[in-house]
């Protein structure tokens, strides 16, 4: 039993890790972003931009960052469209989910980090994967994907 503990305390520590590194990271491309423009190109096609919204308990299993049977069907469901683009992912820190051992902070970027790991394991390639940090506490509660070019399948 105390290896089991062990094991999954390592994954969500690792868990935790990546989705640090992933905001980290989108922290320091909005800095260069806003002294040389914008790193990625506009899409052509003018509102060609989709966003889409799914409460926490339908994506991820209670207080963890472990995807749900329904959470893992929305991903694929979204990448089948291959005319989707640049795929911006953010899981809004929420106080009332009540993980117990991880706090907002750390359940937000361990289940961000889980859905981008879930869109690369589906064949979406790293360069069409956007980490965002949430904009605002409007979010709380939600998972939002924005799709840049075709339309999703909600």
């Amino acid at each position: 039993m105390k290896n089991t503990r062990s094991l999954v305390g390592f994954v969500d520590l690792t868990l935790i890790l990546l989705g640090s590194l992933a905001l980290v990271g989108d922290l320091e491309r909005r800095d260069e972003e806003s002294a040389a423009g914008p790193a990625l190109e506009p899409v052509a096609e003018p509102g060609s931009e989709y966003v889409l919204r799914r409460p926490i308990v339908q994506v991820f299993e209670p207080g963890e960052a472990r995807l749900a049977p329904e959470g893992r069907a929305w991903l694929a469901r979204l990448v089948e469209d291959a005319r989707i683009g640049v795929v911006r992912v953010s899981v809004a820190p929420d106080a009332s989910d009540g993980a117990g051992r991880l706090d907002e902070w750390e359940i937000a970027a361990a289940r961000t980090a889980s859905i981008l790991y879930a869109l690369k394991q589906a064949g979406v390639s790293d360069e069409r994967i956007d980490p965002q940090l949430p904009r605002d506490g409007s979010e709380a509660g939600l998972v939002t994907i924005t799709i840049a070019a075709g339309a999703p399948r909600d």
